[in-house]
């Protein structure tokens, strides 16, 4: 995936794709979809085979399968995505956990090209780096195997700001999974005003309700966020209510003996009950 930057930069012309090629369109689209492994020659020359039955006898050189791809608008690539991830949704009977569809977002870090154009988008090269950089955020439906969203922005871009706009590719029963590096009061603020769940992993330190919930000893308890003097500067750079907000507590036990804590929006307790959460989850799609 590419950001709305870069690919409103990418140098497209209204005459690529119009002649016969030997790479043609749907089959550059096609040999992009197939989670290239291998060397790229390795993949032109094995993917030909397969789409076509036989050996490839015209020559198609990794060189010009990269000067194909930069003819092709990122744009196009998003708006395809977006279309099989709606048709496999239609299709296929997704598995869900009691209902909800369960989205984790991840981040992480991308080396790129060192060239001009792609610095002029994603920045230059941080202290120590001899290439830029860009930070990479995937939604991925973890029980059916899925990425519903991505994006790849400048390393400045923080992994809260592209989760927190991953929402705009979620639906009504989606619930939002979080690891430690995630939770946020902005954060369970906007998922609030778009309403949608959320659980997610909060260390101990993250803040005053937190730690004394853990004193307690309780299983699990609705408490108060009230948001500190750091937590409504972000609030309001983001332009995001400061008002408290509740949010429920669940000490979760570990096979390791460890005690981890999650905040969900999920607050009725007859509802979801604790115990949920140590259930196993169904197994993946296809695993």
């Amino acid at each position: 995936m590419s950001s709305p930057e870069f690919a409103a930069n990418a140098r497209v012309s209204p005459t690529d794709f119009t002649r016969q090629r030997s790479l043609p369109l749907p089959h550059l689209v096609a040999l992009l979809l197939n989670l290239r492994k291998g060397t790229i020659q390795d993949e032109v020359d094995g993917f030909w085979e397969v789409l076509t039955g036989a050996p490839l006898t015209q020559g198609v050189s990794a060189s010009a399968f990269c000067q194909a791809r930069q003819k092709l608008n990122p744009q196009a690539l998003l708006g395809l995505n977006e279309h099989l991830v709606k048709t496999f949704s239609a299709a296929f009977a997704l598995r869900r956990w009691h209902g909800w569809r369960l989205l984790a977002a991840d981040g992480s870090m991308a080396r790129l090209p060192n060239s001009a154009d792609v610095m002029a988008v994603f920045g230059p090269p941080s202290e120590g780096s001899a290439v830029p950089q860009a930070r990479f955020s995937r939604l991925y439906d973890v029980l059916n195997g899925v990425v519903v969203d991505a994006d790849l922005c400048s390393r400045e871009v923080g992994e809260r700001v592209l989760a927190g706009e991953h929402l705009a590719s979620t639906e009504a029963l989606d619930l939002m999974l979080y690891d430690r590096g995630y939770p946020a009061f902005w954060l369970f603020v906007l998922h609030g005003l778009e309403r949608r769940q959320f659980c997610a992993r909060v260390p101990e330190s993250f803040s005053g309700e937190v730690t004394a919930f853990c004193a307690t000893g309780a299983r699990s308890a609705v408490v108060t966020f009230n948001p500190g003097s750091d937590a409504r500067k972000q609030c309001q750079a983001y332009d995001l209510p400061c008002d408290p907000i509740r949010v429920r507590l669940v000490r979760v036990t570990l096979t390791n003996g460890q005690t981890e804590v999650l905040a969900t929006s999920l607050l009725d307790e007859d509802a979801w009950p604790s115990a949920l959460v140590q259930a196993p989850l169904p197994p993946a799609l296809g695993r």
